[in-house]
């Protein structure tokens, strides 16, 4: 078969591709002889932000504690007696002085007692009275006893001197025998009864003594049915009505020491070291700042706690207040401002200069670059405004640390300086 009918044959599907490859061919040649665009440069983008310049100083750092009012003097006034509540003077929230009367029990019963008691004690004195009069009797009739015994010998030896005369029968002599023992007898009791007197009159005296203790516990409950105040109070809580019937042991009032008032709050243990010689010096004086209802007051701190509780990071330090003119309530919770013992090289900058925890980023030929700092406190100024304190041996005098708190802030990022913030 020749090569022309063989391309008439097969003419209508051979067509179709030499047109495609010749449009697949002319694309590319265009596509790669088409002009080209110069090629644009490719710039780094710089972010503006603010910075101050470092300026170590003496400073005295400021912290922030959170705690809780209480006191060690709440004391919860008890019945000693079992009465009826039959007044009620005190109200919760009042503020007494020492020795206001809060409560009245019922005396009656006690005043029963009482008197019961006093008839006791009564009758125990006239048995003290009783031996010493029997006492002295006692002693008197010793020496008439003596005398009769001595009487009854004589009789019994005249009757012996009459036996060899045969002047007295046996009967007279066993008679006069008889009588003579009887009375020694007699003597013997009394002399028992004189040498047993100091005894019983320990014994009745160490009766009425008991008695009189009595007496006085009762009196003692006869005043307590008249509850006041043991010192400058305010009362917490009154836990009876008037009518209702207490017994021994229940409580009636709860108040609590105005004097007493200390607020308990945890110090980092990261500052116990600058505040444990601060504390030890008698002359100087860690003092605090709170607001209490928009009044400002001030605090001391008076000791530190003895315990670590499981699970504190710290530890406890309670504070005294410095003639409050607002008295808080206990369990009423408060921010304080501690002012820690003034400290060298200690650089103070805006809040928006630090970066998490303890980094912040300073500018070495517009790029930023990051320095780790210990954060000891914060500041305010005179002019109101905040600041904190910061402490690192890699910032210099003079170097610019910013200020713009940048979401993209890595090592080596280009930045601006538009201004410098207010240092």
């Amino acid at each position: 078969m020749s090569a022309k009918s063989f391309i008439q044959r097969h003419l209508k599907w051979l067509l179709p591709i030499l047109i495609i490859l010749l449009a697949v061919f002319s694309f590319r040649v265009l596509k790669a002889t088409r002009p080209q665009a110069p090629a644009q440069p490719i710039s780094e983008r710089s972010w503006s932000v603010h910075a101050v310049s470092v300026t170590p100083e003496e400073l005295q750092p400021q912290v922030t504690l959170y705690g809780a009012v209480e006191t060690p003097q709440m004391a919860t006034l008890s019945a000693a007696v079992e009465a009826d509540v039959i007044a009620i003077s005190a109200l919760e929230g009042e503020q007494v002085d020492a020795g206001t009367p809060l409560l009245r029990l019922d005396p009656r019963d006690v005043e029963i007692s009482i008197r019961q008691l006093q008839a006791q004690l009564d009758s125990a004195s006239a048995q003290v009275e009783a031996e010493k009069v029997r006492h002295r009797s006692d002693l008197t009739d010793l020496e008439l006893q003596q005398e009769l015994v001595a009487l009854k010998e004589q009789d019994l030896q005249r009757y012996n001197n009459l036996v060899g005369r045969n002047l007295v029968s046996q009967q007279q002599i066993d008679s006069a025998q008889t009588a003579l023992q009887q009375q020694r007898l007699n003597l013997n009791s009394l002399r028992a009864a004189i040498a047993d007197h100091p005894h019983r009159l320990a014994q009745l005296n160490a009766e009425k003594a008991r008695l009189q203790a009595s007496l006085e516990s009762l009196q003692l409950d006869l005043d307590r049915t008249q509850i006041k105040a043991p010192y400058a109070a305010r009362v917490a809580a009154v836990h009876v009505a008037r009518g209702d019937r207490v017994r021994n042991g229940d409580a009636l009032i709860d108040l609590y020491d105005l004097e007493q008032l200390e607020v308990r709050a945890q110090i980092p243990e990261r500052l116990l070291s600058q505040l444990r010689p601060f504390i030890r010096a008698t002359d100087r004086q860690v003092i605090a700042h709170t607001r209490l209802d928009g009044e400002p007051l001030k605090l001391r701190l008076d000791r530190l706690g003895a315990t670590v509780s499981s699970g504190k990071a710290g530890v406890d330090a309670l504070f005294r207040f410095i003639d409050p003119g607002l008295i808080p309530e206990p369990g009423r919770s408060l921010s304080l401002e501690l002012s820690l013992p003034p400290q060298p090289d200690l650089i103070a900058l805006p809040p928006t200069a630090l970066y998490g925890t303890d980094r912040v980023y300073r500018v070495v030929e517009s790029r930023l670059e990051p320095v780790q700092v210990q954060r000891v406190g914060q500041l305010t100024r005179s002019d109101g405004a905040d600041r904190i304190l910061v402490k690192s041996d890699s910032l210099r005098a003079g170097e610019q640390v910013i200020t713009t708190q940048l979401p993209n802030a890595i090592a080596g990022l280009l930045v601006q300086v538009t201004e410098k913030a207010a240092e």
